[in-house]
């Protein structure tokens, strides 16, 4: 009797010990940082696991438990910060996100510095701009002294003019792994200061590793822009960019240039915005120059159509619609499909002047030459509709299509679930309803979701958040 009470009070004892690193970990994954860290009280092996594999931390005051209860404590935010750099010394990814700004001091960078050796990526988003914070200078710039030569990835969102001393410290030449930045700034004149650190015509600034950049396009920087691409054309893979302002036929031709040279681009976001006023003075210089949204969009995508036979995912963005008619649409449609059938995912947002009530009606036979496609998002206000019609047959125009987001409202049928019932790997779907009528809930359980398992529906009135809703929202 005692030697079974013997046996099984050691491998009780030893219960914790027979557990794999692997299983202690497989558990601890699925728990946020604060919930992970009380469970450092289980066991030694448990404290192991979580203070030797937690690699990233999301930093978001919404999350993080504060010791004196106050939501808003700085003080508590920052020393909590601190202990867990302490307790993990493996930390690899940070990010801030939803922070109050004016909770953001140096004292947060002094901790990465210190604590931190194996730094490669940084977040920060917090809920105001960067201008209202506390930084200063001197510590953000001993911050990318200390991990220049290890950031991998730096994002910074909300820069503001208020830091224009900031930016003599932003110098990227002595970061040789960097791979992705992207810096958003409130005042898009600012966005020509950060452009001339990334365009500069004398030194090159830009690490080889780099492959994912973010920036703003004006008329001013068009000659730096291409000056970038002829240095770093053949290394970027992916690509947002911002063309605004007023532009003319040699600025067209120099984005053309720079455009040609990014062979291996992968993913690019275009954005065009055209809609800030001209001054007088300006409208009269070169007034027979003056190039047309319409003109410029269709010229670069036949451009990047041409140039970058590795594209695979295209997203399209204007904000001007006074100059696109559905000609242009059409046209835009007909060079992706017939140039660009290699891609795998298609955004459009793009709306469209009616004139003379000319109506273009969409349907997915013209994007049937797409058959690689597998994410679908398009918007489309005015000259161009899509109804119930653009779904007749598109499992066989768009057999691989997994989600699909189309924010123009029609009238949608029994019919168009059932199309969409077709598409055998679709699981996402976005529809907005212009009918009055309730929405045929039943029919979307059984058709889309027992028989097809599309596991995120969002289907609902237009103006209205009621409706069929399952799922992740997209």
């Amino acid at each position: 009797m005692n030697n079974l009470m013997t046996t099984t009070t050691t491998r009780k004892g030893d219960s914790f010990e027979r557990f794999g690193d692997d299983l202690a970990q497989l558990l601890v994954s699925y728990l946020p940082i604060d919930s992970r860290l009380r469970l450092e009280c289980v066991s030694k092996q448990f404290q192991y696991v979580i203070y030797n594999t937690q690699d990233y931390i999301l930093w978001d005051n919404t999350q993080i438990a504060n010791p004196c209860r106050h939501f808003n404590c700085s003080q508590c935010l920052s020393i909590g910060f601190e202990k867990i750099l302490k307790k993990c010394p493996y930390i690899k990814y940070i990010k801030f996100n939803g922070m109050d700004a004016i909770m953001f001091t140096d004292h947060y960078l002094y901790l990465m510095i210190a604590n931190c050796p194996y730094l490669k990526c940084l977040t920060i988003k917090l809920k105001q701009s960067m201008a209202y914070t506390s930084l200063t200078s001197y510590m953000f710039s001993q911050f990318l002294i200390r991990f220049a030569g290890q950031l991998q990835s730096i994002s910074i969102f909300g820069f503001n003019h208020i830091f224009n001393e900031l930016l003599s410290y932003l110098d990227i030449s002595y970061a040789p792994n960097l791979r992705n930045v992207y810096l958003e700034c409130d005042d898009k004149d600012y966005f020509i200061e950060l452009n001339r650190i990334y365009y500069s015509t004398n030194v090159n600034t830009l690490p080889k590793t780099l492959d994912s950049l973010a920036f703003v396009v004006q008329h001013e920087s068009v000659q730096l822009f291409q000056t970038f691409a002829a240095n770093y054309g053949q290394q970027i893979k992916c690509l947002q960019i911002l063309i605004g302002g007023r532009f003319i036929r040699q600025y067209m031709n120099q984005l053309k240039s720079g455009f040609s040279q990014m062979n291996e681009l992968t993913h690019l976001n275009l954005i065009i915005d055209t809609s800030d006023e001209i001054n007088d003075e300006d409208e009269d210089e070169d007034e027979n120059e003056d190039l047309c949204i319409s003109e410029l969009l269709v010229a670069l995508v036949q451009q990047i159509a041409k140039s970058c036979a590795k594209l695979t995912t295209l997203k399209i963005k204007s904000y001007n619609n006074e100059d696109i008619c559905k000609g242009t649409v059409w046209i835009l449609i007909e060079i992706i499909c017939h140039k660009m059938n290699q891609l795998n995912s298609l955004s459009i947002e793009c709306p469209v002047n009616s004139l003379n009530n000319d109506i273009y009606l969409m349907t997915s036979k013209s994007l049937s030459q797409l058959k690689h496609l597998r994410q679908l998002r398009l918007e489309f206000s005015g000259a161009v509709i899509i109804n119930d019609e653009f779904f007749t047959n598109i499992d066989h125009h768009l057999p691989q299509l997994q989600l699909i987001d189309i924010k123009e409202p029609f009238d949608i049928s029994s019919e168009t679930i059932k199309s969409l019932a077709k598409l055998r790997h679709l699981n996402t779907i976005r529809l907005y309803s212009s009918a009055n009528e309730d929405i045929d809930e039943d029919l979307i359980i059984s058709e889309l979701i027992d028989r097809a398992n599309v596991t995120n529906i969002y289907i609902t009135r237009l103006g209205s958040t009621n409706g069929f809703i399952r799922g992740k929202q997209i």
